[in-house]
């Protein structure tokens, strides 16, 4: 089965080359999906924006074909031409059996357009609780969110991330989404408690610098907490007074290392120093960040506790407040014999949810069940079984 995945901002996480900019968890989801679908037999092909690479590179079995600079054409027209006129030519190019693309965003509208018109199989996927709002507080402009509509609601299936996104979809949008959990890195060894470790305790922060990620509670937390290391990896996509001001206040502290965007590739490393994940967001979908902690067996305490896994799997720690955050990663870091037994808890959650064979068990039914030569041209939204 050949399947393509529209993705493309996905060509630095394929490659693991720095093209600046930062990696997101939709892209690193579609790469872990992939792979484990090209293990299996199946030809995956990635649309990706034109860097100046060699159209048609093959990275781990996956084939990489560009589309067009996001810099390319005059503004107002180049919406048309070079983007959607671009995008719709290679699509056609490729004659996939079914196309894939994920997160809210003028490529839902364009990617099912173009479905519907040559009757192939389209599956959209959810990036983020936000893509179920029917306000989509992410999207910017009235086209954007007009054609978002558009996809979602002629997507043979929509593939959510957990259950309050299956009702989310439903309640706001009348749509049956399918759950498939994120995809987890590969599992790392236990990690052993660290009673007797030299120097501070380190705390990592991973995303970007904007409100929605709320940095501003970590670094309040560092000013009570002197006596821990925050190591903070990312920076805004766009610099604006917000980040700027998380910069300044972070960077007159002397326990706070600010890294900036890091390679994919080399984020392992920062979680392996770790002792715990702190995450700050206002709402997420299911964040690759938890992921890529617990495959190592790193524990978390975070203000987002997707579908309540954290506080049912004791993966961690979930609170509101920088208080309660602190407070929360100061039990654990304590009581060794917790700690520890958390450690092995995010590795058997990991093992038994997300892991790259269960993950791909379910998207490989869901593509070859789709993956017919030409769709009927009636069919709609799928309702998940």
């Amino acid at each position: 089965m050949h399947v393509c995945f529209v993705a493309l901002k996905a060509y630095a996480v394929l490659t693991g080359e720095d093209i600046g900019g930062q990696i997101g968890g939709a892209e690193v989801q579609q790469a872990l999906i992939a792979r484990s679908l090209v293990k299996r037999g199946h030809r995956i092909t990635f649309l990706t924006y034109d860097y100046g690479q060699p159209d048609g590179l093959c990275i781990d079995g996956i084939e990489i074909r560009k589309t067009y600079a996001l810099r390319a054409g005059f503004p107002l027209v180049r919406f048309l031409h070079p983007r959607w006129a671009t995008l719709t030519r290679v699509m056609r190019q490729l004659d996939a059996d079914v196309y894939y693309q994920r997160g809210a965003g003028l490529e839902t509208g364009q990617v099912a357009w173009f479905c519907r018109r040559h009757h192939k199989p389209f599956v959209f996927a959810t990036g983020s609780d936000t893509d179920c709002r029917a306000d989509l507080p992410r999207l910017e402009g009235w086209r954007e969110k007009a054609l978002y509509r558009f996809g979602l609601h002629r997507a043979h299936r929509v593939v959510v991330q957990s259950e309050r996104q299956t009702q989310l979809m439903r309640e706001e949008f009348g749509v049956e989404g399918q759950l498939i959990r994120s995809c987890g890195p590969t599992l790392v060894e236990p990690r052993e408690a660290r009673q007797a470790k030299e120097g501070p305790w380190r705390i990592l922060w991973v995303g970007r610098l904007v409100p929605v990620k709320r940095p501003d509670l970590m670094v309040e937390m560092a000013r009570c907490r002197p006596d821990w290391y925050f190591e903070v990896v990312g920076e805004a996509n766009v610099p604006s007074g917000f980040s700027r001001r998380i910069a300044q206040d972070a960077g007159q502290l002397p326990n706070v290392k600010l890294h900036g965007p890091v390679p994919y590739p080399a984020l392992g490393r920062f979680y392996d120093q770790a002792d715990v994940l702190l995450c700050t967001s206002r709402h997420e979908g299911f964040p690759n960040t938890l992921l890529e902690a617990w495959t190592r067996g790193l524990p978390v305490v975070s203000t987002v506790d997707p579908d309540g896994v954290i506080s049912r799997w004791g993966l961690g720690a979930a609170a509101a407040s920088s208080q309660a955050l602190t407070d929360a990663v100061d039990r654990l870091l304590r009581e060794g014999d917790r700690y520890r037994e958390t450690s092995g808890r995010c590795l058997d959650y990991v093992r038994q949810h997300h892991s790259s064979e269960r993950v791909g068990d379910a998207y490989e039914a869901l593509f070859t069940g789709l993956g017919m030569r030409h769709a009927p041209r009636d069919e709609r939204i799928a309702v998940s079984p």
